[in-house]
């Protein structure tokens, strides 16, 4: 099983709500379905909102699609 995707309009919807006092992190993280320590490291500046799990794409969407127009 692998790391569960953090939708990013919902990342930001809680960090707004943390920001604007309107919510606690934790309640915000589960208010949003958002997990906690991502949160903290979302709101901390140490992940970028639009954050993505596991390593770089080797070859760019464009030659992605060469590839599988040239098969």
């Amino acid at each position: 099983m692998g790391r569960a995707r953090v939708d990013p309009q919902q990342a930001q919807k809680a960090c707004d709500a943390v920001r604007s006092g309107q919510l606690s992190l934790r309640a915000a993280a589960q208010a949003y379905g958002v997990n906690k320590d991502a949160l903290l490291r979302r709101l901390s500046g140490a992940m970028v909102m639009d954050a993505r799990v596991g390593p770089e794409t080797v070859l760019s969407k464009a030659e992605e699609d060469a590839v599988k127009d040239a098969c």
